[in-house]
């Protein structure tokens, strides 16, 4: 049985000229099921290509390509949706992007959720997080990203705080639990949103 789109479009166009004998027995129908077996690896590779050349259905070769493209480090740790998520967010960003609803593209490519508060006389910026993105960002990781992507002549600064009683009491932990983190409180707020998307995935 032919499979390939070209060799059914081969038949229709030969069919037509009514010249040939296409019955499944014939010497043409066993050429064209020869033509059929190469056609069908052609297009399975074509449509792979299509495929790999959008990061919202890339395979997991092209996914890696995407993300060391927009210059984020290999993490095989990380969810596939959470790297499209965060390459999509990466590559939406142009140069210059530096209005308030651009910053917050910006500030999701660094792999968080977040707000941002203008002081215009101060010529500053405070990025307040909301949630994480990427679950292996650290504190100095999002400074570090967002320095590359907010303007230069704007001071600003991080604050982590979107960690709520509510995110506490999803993680189930007993008092034992909670202490063995043994992380200084600048560092436990994100460390608890890891933990929260590593139970999502």
């Amino acid at each position: 049985m032919i499979r390939s789109n070209a060799v059914h479009s081969m038949k229709d166009q030969l069919s037509a000229l009514r010249l040939y004998d296409l019955s499944d027995e014939s010497l043409i129908s066993a050429e064209l099921l020869a033509y059929d077996a190469a056609f069908i690896i052609l297009e399975e590779m074509l449509a792979e290509i299509g495929r790999d050349a959008f990061v919202q259905t890339a395979g997991a070769d092209a996914l890696r390509r995407f993300v060391s493209l927009v210059g984020l480090p290999p993490r095989s740790d990380v969810s596939a949706s959470s790297r499209r998520e965060l390459v999509i967010y990466r590559m939406s960003v142009a140069r210059y992007d530096f209005t308030a609803i651009r910053m917050l593209s910006s500030a999701r490519a660094a792999g968080i959720e977040a707000e941002i508060i203008e002081d215009p006389p101060g010529e500053r910026l405070r990025v307040s997080t909301i949630a994480l993105i990427d679950p292996s960002l650290t504190n100095v990781l999002a400074g570090e990203r967002l320095e590359s992507l907010l303007p230069a002549h704007l001071e600003w600064e991080l604050v982590f705080g979107f960690t709520t009683w509510n995110h506490f009491e999803a993680l189930d932990f007993t008092w034992t639990e909670s202490d063995a983190l043994n992380l200084p409180w600048e560092k436990i707020d994100i460390k608890i949103q890891q933990l929260l998307l590593g139970m999502e995935d």
